[in-house]
């Protein structure tokens, strides 16, 4: 039966009572320390730019070779210059029409410095040289901020970096949830030696679909991936001993929905 507007509306009154009566609980018994917005890798005014790129199957290699050779030099050569402050860029491990080939996480130090950017964009669209664009077209560009991270990068050649965007209900619910019930996740998958890092990434703009939040983890190789589950489990069994944890993972489905997870590596070879 569908749902009117009063019964939504009623239903996301509850989840917001119940996600703060669960904070309320964890506070009173010292569960709870809210993680700080802003890492050491992390300063006020910091905007990244995500950008996705696709290619056709049969010039995959060609966007392979092109990037390793002369892509991820180009972008070097931004990061000097300083038109940039640093970079990610990876390529989906496999072919997936509903997801991206490549992607670029590019950061700036400030939201004016992107200003540069939008100007190199008149003749280098998506930071690409006309070679390369050849073979790889930019598909889409959103701005974001990143407001948790933690970690440092490790070995690029080896990691895995496994990407997941989400929309949220509403922005304040969402990140008082990330804070309480995600990041303690995250910090523990830190803690047993799985992930190099975490950075939790918010869209710039209010109305910025497809996705109101994006989630960049960095494995640290193909054997921290596969015993991703394994601490997952072993991390929320510890969780799970606090009731207000608990409860909020029993409701995690109602303040964000995921989209498609993308496991990606990194073009190093010509760092």
């Amino acid at each position: 039966m569908k749902k009117n507007k009063q019964q939504i509306l009623m239903e996301n009154s509850s989840q917001h009572r119940l996600l703060w009566a669960a904070l309320a609980l964890m506070f009173i018994h010292g569960a709870l320390a809210v993680p700080p917005m802003l890492s050491q890798e992390n300063k006020p005014g910091m905007t990244h730019i995500f950008i996705t790129y696709r290619c056709k199957p049969a010039d995959r290699p060609a966007m392979i070779t092109g990037m390793e050779q002369e892509g991820v030099k180009k972008f070097e050569e931004y990061k000097k210059s300083g038109i940039i402050a640093d970079y990610l860029l990876v390529y989906n491990s496999i072919c997936d029409e509903n997801t991206w080939d490549m992607s670029a996480v590019v950061q700036f130090d400030t939201y004016e410095q992107t200003d540069r950017w939008r100007q190199l964009e008149r003749t280098n669209p998506g930071g690409l040289m006309p070679e390369l664009l050849k073979t790889i077209t930019p598909a889409t560009t959103y701005f974001s901020d990143r407001k948790w991270f933690q970690g440092k990068r490790g070995d690029q050649k080896n990691a895995i970096y496994v990407m997941i965007p989400y929309q949220w209900v509403d922005r304040a619910s969402y990140t008082t949830y990330i804070a309480a019930y995600g990041i303690p996740q995250f910090d523990g998958w830190l803690k047993e030696g799985v992930l190099n890092s975490y950075g939790i990434f918010l869209n710039h703009h209010a109305t910025g679909a497809p996705w109101d939040a994006y989630l960049l983890f960095e494995y640290k190789d193909a054997a921290a991936m596969g015993n991703r589950e394994i601490i997952k489990q072993k991390v929320r069994a510890v969780l799970k001993n606090d009731v207000a944890w608990k409860l909020i993972q029993e409701t995690k489905q109602t303040y964000r929905t995921e989209h498609e997870v993308v496991m990606a590596k990194s073009f190093t070879s010509a760092k």
